[in-house]
């Protein structure tokens, strides 16, 4: 199985720092050229290479034998981040939309700086970001958005990956075949950062300011249980760190 094997591989990430989730009301273009007013929920975030990367260096030891030593190294780096907004309680996965308007009013009412360019995610991909030191600031801010979001939604989570090229194999939880090759026999996931939120949902007036960062407090008893599991932990976090396919 995959656990068997070692696989050696350069390691980078990128520092996320975020506002807070919102929404906003904004005239988005259609398919067929039409505007229709939506609801949108986004997130503002800054990515900053700080560097100290891991670069794994072969070496033999005094033995004869080949080993691997980590080093830290700075070098530029591309990401390819993936936000998917989870509504717990309902079991609804919502993936990012591309809109160019939603863009334009998030920036005016988020960065209102013209020399500030907020990129999409897309845009994200395409941009090499340089290290960044505490004399320069190289991070770059970028929004991502949703539409169609469940307001019935009381806890959400916000998956990211692309922070991070850390992966892991994990074994499956189906049996594999008696012909099935290592990689048929391991599921790779990726290294992904949870951001909890919960809200008070309501149909008929949706505010972002009744989006919270973490998880409600001043639970006991059958009630704390109920949501930990929702959740999927086993005690209160703003975030963690979780592996996925």
């Amino acid at each position: 199985m995959a656990s068997k094997a070692t696989f050696h591989h350069a390691v980078w990430q990128v520092e996320l720092r975020f506002k807070p989730l919102r929404m906003m009301e904004i005239d988005v273009a259609s398919a067929n050229g039409s505007r229709q007013r939506e609801l949108v929920w986004y997130l503002v975030y800054q990515l900053r290479n700080t560097g100290s990367h891991l670069k794994p260096v072969p070496k033999v030891n005094a033995a004869g034998d080949e080993v691997f030593e980590v080093e830290r190294v700075d070098h530029q780096v591309r990401c390819f981040p993936n936000f998917v907004l989870a509504s717990l309680d309902h079991d609804r996965l919502y993936e990012p939309r591309m809109l160019p308007d939603a863009v334009r009013a998030i920036h005016a009412r988020e960065i209102r700086d013209p020399r500030v360019k907020l990129y999409n995610t897309v845009d994200v991909s395409t941009l090499p970001l340089d290290v960044s030191t505490e004399e320069d600031d190289r991070g770059i801010w970028c929004v991502v958005t949703w539409t169609g979001v469940d307001p019935r939604s009381d806890f959400l989570s916000l998956y990211v990956q692309g922070l991070t090229n850390a992966y892991q194999w994990e074994d499956p939880k189906e049996p594999p075949s008696e012909n099935a090759g290592p990689v048929e026999s391991a599921v790779l996931t990726y290294k992904t950062l949870q951001l909890n939120f919960w809200r008070p949902g309501d149909t008929i007036r949706e505010s972002e300011d009744d989006i919270y960062y973490g998880m409600p407090d001043g639970l006991e008893g059958d009630e704390l249980e109920r949501v930990l599991e929702i959740y999927g932990v086993e005690q209160p976090v703003d975030y963690r760190w979780v592996y996925r396919p």
